[in-house]
């Protein structure tokens, strides 16, 4: 009720720059993520299994595979933006990402699509083993979500839906080690 009040009294969400702060379409978002979970969570995802598996998985998935990679093409196609804060701020990593290697190679956004595909299988089949497809789903829909409005690329709002990922990988037992 409180928020509902402060978001009637204040004509919105946002504080301070509204433009700035608008909700926009950033579909590439959610591949993002996934890279990035990929990335950080790498030690605990037992990667050179998972490819394996993947690799098993793939020609039984042409179907689903193709049309995986034709919406990842075109949400990077019409949903990749670039924040002005984006490009104006060199405190942080994703301006010189940005700025060096996506803005500038423009080829390269699409070549991660089959990345986008890996590391999104490899994280779904790691918390597979304790969380229901129906669960998983509600993860990515909820991630995306919050993800896809947010015009600017941060970290920061991966670090939520990582975590949740990451509470839901099984440890291994000290045993097998």
């Amino acid at each position: 009720a409180c928020f509902a009040a402060f978001v009637a009294w204040n004509g919105g969400v946002a504080v301070g720059d509204r433009e700035s702060h608008a909700a926009v379409g950033h579909y590439a978002q959610p591949f993002y993520l996934s890279l990035f979970c990929f990335g950080t969570l790498s030690p605990l995802l037992s990667i050179p299994s998972r490819l394996v598996a993947f690799a098993g998985w793939l020609p039984r998935n042409l179907a689903s595979t193709m049309l995986f990679l034709l919406s990842a093409a075109l949400s990077v196609r019409f949903g990749t933006i670039a924040h002005p804060y984006l490009l104006a701020d060199n405190r942080h990593y994703t301006f010189y990402l940005w700025k060096n290697l996506m803005g500038r190679y423009y080829w390269l956004r699409y070549a991660l699509t089959p990345l986008y595909l890996v590391s999104l299988h490899t994280v779904a089949s790691a918390i597979s083993k304790t969380l229901s497809p129906l669960k998983i789903s509600l993860l990515c829909v909820c991630s995306a979500l919050v993800l896809v409005p947010a015009g600017l690329i941060e970290c920061r709002y991966f670090a939520i839906p990582t975590l949740l990922v990451l509470l839901h990988i099984p440890l291994p037992s000290p045993s097998s080690k």
